[in-house]
């Protein structure tokens, strides 16, 4: 074995000894707290649900909540891990030899890269899963007490929607929404009554929503006993409106990011916005960056180490946890920021662990 690469290699080893410690500690505290909250929600509202689904869900909500803070868990493993080497005198021993702070940095960015393609490749694959399971369960528990409405799916085939007015339903498919016209092309309606039997099939090259109706040109009617009709215009009441349609498009987090741009491309080619998707998929590649940026900051702060004044590297720490919280804060700022069109995706989602970066980098070309 290359001896250059056994210090390397033991600097990674150490830091994901660390980093799996720091995860089952919070995965143990965040289980704990969604499982009260779990209770908490279903019991309160009188929801009568089995223990298993009540743990079926907590595992679900844990599994996202670690995907949403693993920047800041690979933050506080880089933290315990200089604390620990330090109180070890490890640090000291390296420097002794002529390990330089740049070396250790680098295995340190090496491990975080892997940490990195971890999370993209196999916790966001958990996290969608995670996200989708819960809306399923969510919608079995809420549909024995009480109806729901509406629904929304998009296919490559366009987009299709599930609408309840009365005792009447609606599966509706639509090819695409022209954004300019505000209307639908190539409208196709399947009408179903209580007993959930098919009344019939109506169909429009075009249509639009208006006053919480779907009025549609000139209308070809197929009942479901064989007749046909045609008409020059109807209206079908519906719960149904443009910006319903876009907050039931699914819920970003319940896709994984190698099928987010698939899934845009198929939004904005049914005539929606993909804008939030986007922004998402953005946000979740630049907490990569967001990492890498954290474990420069962590070394530029936590390598230098006086036992004599143990205080001062306790202050470091400090600090560093409370900068963390408005570093999150100002990047989903930022992120609101883009999502009204004042800032292009690319920089509202990378600028703050871009300059996290450059702030760590500064302190490190100081010293």
């Amino acid at each position: 074995m290359n001896p250059t690469a056994i210090l390397p290699r033991y600097i990674m080893r150490s830091f994901f000894k660390m980093f799996i410690a720091v995860t089952l500690c919070l995965t143990f505290i965040i289980s704990m707290l969604e499982l009260m909250e779990v209770m908490r929600r279903y019991f309160s509202n009188s929801l009568n649900i089995s223990w298993a689904t009540i743990l079926e869900l907590t595992a679900y909500h844990t599994v996202i909540s670690v995907f949403s803070f693993f920047p800041f868990v690979v933050f506080l493993a880089s933290i315990v891990f200089f604390t620990i080497m330090h109180w070890r005198l490890e640090l000291t021993a390296m420097k002794i030899i002529g390990t330089t702070t740049l070396d250790i940095l680098k295995a340190l960015l090496v491990g975080a890269s892997l940490l990195g393609a971890f999370y993209i490749t196999v916790l966001d694959l958990f996290s969608a899963h995670s996200t989708n399971m819960i809306i399923s369960l969510n919608s079995k528990i809420v549909s024995r007490f009480r109806k729901t409405s509406s629904d929304l799916v998009v296919t490559n085939r366009g987009v299709w929607l599930r609408d309840t007015y009365d005792d009447k339903s609606y599966i509706i498919n639509t090819s695409s929404h022209d954004a300019s016209t505000g209307k639908f092309l190539h409208v196709r309606l399947f009408e179903f009554n209580k007993e959930h039997e098919l009344v019939q099939s109506i169909y429009s090259r075009s249509a639009s929503i208006s006053d919480g109706q779907w009025v549609l040109g000139k209308t070809m009617i197929a009942t479901a006993d064989g007749t046909e009709k045609t008409l020059d215009q109807m209206k079908i009441p519906t719960t149904i409106s443009i910006e319903k349609i876009d907050k039931m498009a699914t819920n970003p987090a319940g896709i994984s990011f190698w099928n987010m741009g698939r899934y845009i491309d198929m939004l904005e080619h049914a005539g929606l916005s993909g804008a939030r998707y986007r922004i998402n998929w953005f946000m979740r590649l630049s907490s990569i960056l967001q990492m890498v940026a954290f474990i420069v900051l962590a070394t530029a702060a936590c390598t230098n180490y006086n036992a004599r004044n143990s205080k001062r590297y306790s202050v470091k720490v400090a600090s560093l946890l409370a900068a963390a919280f408005p570093i999150y804060f100002l990047n989903n700022v930022i992120v609101a920021l883009s999502a009204h069109g004042r800032m292009q995706d690319q920089i509202a989602t990378c600028i703050m662990p871009l300059l996290t970066m450059l702030t760590g980098a500064v302190i490190l070309a100081r010293r």
